[in-house]
């Protein structure tokens, strides 16, 4: 141990830079698994917030079953709803009435805010937005009268709880009324909402409940998005086993890079201790003990550092990218992740301890002693370009410093290593942030939550229903509105030559009619086929905005109003489309004349007179493109969509009216008494639904910019590291060469070229480096988009070059900087001091 402490202090320069490495590598580790868990975590809270907090549903359950649910000791929450009736209020807001558990609310999150719990016969519990589309006022102890639909009876209830929105109902349009606690004597079929440990595998969980309470599995539903969220799927997280296996790479590579310079400069002292009869496992211990005294001061920290730097720079991203006020950004501190590193560093010190114990061990200790011939000759063996070569063409302090790289194989490799670990990290971290970016916009846009308020007519009603022209004027006068974005839509189908249907597209709509009695999405007819499709009206403004989104031909505003032509909205899967429509095609579409809709119409079975027009197509678009992707009109990949001019659609159908409306309003005003003026006009039309999505936009896109910027955080962390990690490795096996440099000087060479020679090699480091890099980062990067592809909605490769570009500067300036200051501080060394230097 002593003379483990006596190495340290005699070669100071050296254990401060293996202790400097050492730090950044644990600040590395602390910092991204601790902002890695924080995304996490991110992603599960905003699951949770959106989808509810439930893992499992089970439909029709039976007392025995739920008894056998309620001694599970891996279930942490359960509750149970079942069905009473319904309650239709002007064909626009169908209420579920059920009875419930009294927990049922905390599976979405939710609560009564106003009042209690309904437990008494006749009373009832609703949410703010349902009774706001009943239009009720929020005012507890009022009696309701309720048509029931399946008894066909009027029955009164009291108000005596008022629930706070619940958003996956209200982004879904879900309406319920909670009429009391649920009772087995009063039904015989229940609904489970199951919430496991999170300890647990919860999968594991899962399939000991089915078996034991005999449920078919048919009649479950798993949260899926959560479970995958929360690492519960069953499969490895590549992610993060690829993050911690490359940074041990970086960790390793540099701390055995530094110290194995130092050894090689050491070996004839091993040798001599060897002469003496020391062994080569106390040569093994001596290393080891060196190593794990340097780590045992540095770990610590580094942790420190690692949680301060994530902190900071989660704080820092969140206040210049985010609009939202948050007074403080909580990281994870995940104990886990700081034994992690501990025992990685630990692990990093074995392996390279006995990597270079087999590496004197190699070597007699006479050979050792006289710092070996052998070297020099496997030196000379393996260059390729000698000095006579290179001065032919370039100045001899340049070929001296090709030849300084040469020499030192194996230290040039860890170099390039470190350099070119650390740009990849950070490009493959920035388009995972990029990805996981548009991940959330496209879920923002999926769910509705694009638009402040939406304005919705009961899809079932007859299309000739809608708000008028007249009515939407009355909405864009409304004090706070912004924007209105109506549109008119009209359920119809598709005539399309089959040969123009992607195979498999065909076989999944052939499932589907298989899989839906009264939904037929293709059916044939000769040489044609019929699908599904939903056919758009859209305003002139919005029509010209589509016309950058188109894949293929334009939009001539013109044309578009006075003549048939239609862009076709087409379904995408694996990069693939499943429509071969170009434009100029001719297709036809076709819609009920009296816009009359049935069960019958769905099963394309009714007997109504239909209209039949030919179209052509004057433009492609892209689902992912489309800006109106509402699940209860879009047909989505279901069929096909059709998008024309609402004043050329009106003209075939004879229907003028708008269905569909989002709104946006101005900032800073109430939204409240916004929603109640909307409303008021909504209501001039039996069947409209209008919901406030304002709130829960904001709230999903605060989440969404917290996992970001955790995101974000970890590109920091890695880029910082790995710059002051490449800068310490470069200037140690610069300083390490300093008596090298002291004979160099001493045969001729001048200040200017000596600092030349030095600042070549960092340039050849940051070009070779950033070649490297970029073509390795690019594969990679493709390699992302290729698994994350199937997730989004836009399947376009986003190259930016941008980061690239960024990546070559840094590599180079980083490289000069590594060089610049070793060069200036053994510049300023006399001759005789640069000679006489041990490190």
């Amino acid at each position: 141990m002593k003379l483990a402490i006596k190495y340290i202090q005699k070669y100071y320069k050296r254990s401060f830079a293996i202790a400097l490495s050492i730090i950044l590598s644990v600040v590395l580790i602390v910092g991204v698994g601790m902002l890695s868990q924080s995304v996490k975590k991110a992603e599960v809270d905003e699951l949770k917030y959106t989808s509810g907090n439930t893992h499992l549903k089970i439909d029709d359950l039976d007392k025995e079953q739920m008894d056998v649910l309620n001694q599970s000791e891996e279930i942490k929450n359960i509750s149970y709803t079942s069905f009473y009736d319904g309650y239709n209020y002007k064909d626009k807001a169908l209420v579920n009435l059920i009875y419930s558990s009294e927990n049922y609310l905390e599976s979405d999150n939710a609560s009564i805010i106003k009042g209690r719990f309904p437990k008494g016969e006749g009373e009832i519990a609703l949410e703010e937005w349902v009774l706001m589309n009943l239009d009720l006022e929020p005012r507890l102890n009022q009696e309701l009268e309720l048509q029931l639909v399946n008894k066909g009876e009027v029955k009164k209830f009291k108000l005596v709880g008022i629930i706070e929105d619940r958003v996956p109902n209200k982004t879904n349009g879900i309406m319920e009324g909670i009429i009391g606690p649920v009772d087995t004597n009063k039904s015989n079929s229940f609904i489970g909402y199951i919430e496991f440990y999170e300890d647990i595998d919860i999968l594991k969980a899962i399939d000991n409940i089915i078996y034991d309470a005999k449920i078919d599995i048919e009649k479950t539903s798993q949260n899926t998005m959560l479970l995958q969220a929360m690492g519960q799927m069953g499969r490895i997280n590549f992610e993060v086993v690829g993050l911690v296996v490359l940074i041990t790479l970086i960790s390793a590579t540099v701390i055995y890079s530094i110290f194995n310079i130092s050894i090689l400069q050491r070996t004839s002292e091993y040798g001599i201790l060897r002469a003496i009869g020391a062994s080569k496992n106390y040569i093994l211990k001596l290393i080891l003990q060196e190593l794990i005294i340097i780590s045992v001061i540095s770990i610590p920290i580094g942790i420190g550092l690692g949680i301060f730097t994530a902190q900071s720079l989660s704080e820092s991203f969140y206040k210049l990218f985010t609009d939202f006020d948050l007074e403080k950004v909580d990281i994870i501190i995940d104990n886990k992740i700081i034994m992690l590193s501990i025992i990685d560093i630990l692990l990093i010190d074995i392996i390279i301890a006995l990597k270079i114990k087999r590496s004197i061990g190699k070597i007699t200790p006479i050979e050792a002693i006289y710092k070996s011939k052998s070297e020099k000759v496997k030196n000379d063996k393996y260059r390729l370009i000698g000095v006579e070569s290179l001065v032919k063409v370039v100045p001899f302090h340049i070929a001296l410093a090709f030849k300084n790289m040469s020499r030192n194989k194996k230290g040039f490799i860890m170099i390039m290593i470190s350099m070119v670990f650390g740009g990849i990290l950070f490009i493959e971290s920035t388009f995972y942030g990029d990805i996981k970016k548009q991940m959330s916009e496209e879920s923002i846009k999926n769910e509705k939550l694009y638009y402040d308020y939406n304005a919705s007519i009961n899809g079932t009603l007859d299309m000739s229903l809608g708000l008028s022209k007249k009515d939407i004027e009355a909405l864009n006068e409304l004090d706070g509105v912004n924007e209105v974005i109506p549109y008119n839509t009209l359920y119809g189908r598709v005539k399309i030559q089959k040969n123009l249907l992607n195979e498999n597209f065909i076989r999944y709509l052939e499932y589907k009619n298989e899989e839906h009695e009264y939904n037929t999405s293709i059916k044939s007819k000769g040489e044609s086929s019929i699908i599904q499709s939903t056919i758009w009206g859209f305003e002139d403004k919005y029509l010209e905005e589509l016309d950058s989104k188109l894949l293929e031909g334009n939009i001539d505003l013109h044309n578009m109003k006075n003549t048939p032509i239609c862009i076709v909205v087409v379904p995408y899967k694996q990069n693939q489309s499943m429509v071969d429509i170009k434009v100029g095609d001719k297709i036809k579409m076709e819609f009920r004349k009296d816009g009359k809709m049935s069960k019958e119409f769905y099963a394309m079975r009714d007997e109504g007179e239909y209209i039949e027009q030919e179209l052509t197509v004057g433009g492609i678009i892209t689902q992912s493109e489309f800006p109106t992707l509402e699940y209860w009109y879009t047909v989505g990949d279901g069929g096909v969509d059709l998008v024309l001019s609402n004043d050329m659609l009106s003209e075939i159908s004879g229907f003028n009216n708008y269905r569909l409306i989002n709104i946006n309003k101005e900032d800073d005003i109430n939204s409240d008494e916004l929603a109640k003026d909307i409303i008021n006009v909504t209501n001039r039309v039996n069947g409209f639904t209008m919901l406030d999505l304002g709130d829960i936009r904001d709230s999903k896109m605060a989440y969404s910019d917290t996992k970001n910027t955790f995101i974000y955080a970890i590109s920091s962390v890695l880029f910082l590291t790995g710059v002051l990690n490449i800068v310490n490795n470069v200037s140690y096996s610069l300083i390490s060469r300093t008596n090298e440099f002291g004979m160099i000087r001493a045969i001729g060479l001048t200040d200017k070229e000596f600092k030349e020679m030095i600042m070549f090699e960092g340039l050849f480091y940051g070009i070779i480096s950033s070649i490297i890099t970029v073509i390795v980062g690019f594969l990679i990067q493709y390699g992302l988009y290729k698994y994350f592809s199937a997730l989004l909605e836009s399947h376009d490769f986003n190259f930016d070059i941008k980061i690239y570009i960024a990546i070559v500067f840094a590599n180079i300036l980083v490289g000069l900087i590594a060089t610049y200051f070793p060069a200036r501080k053994i510049k300023n060394m006399t001759i005789v001091e640069s000679i006489d230097s041990i490190e």
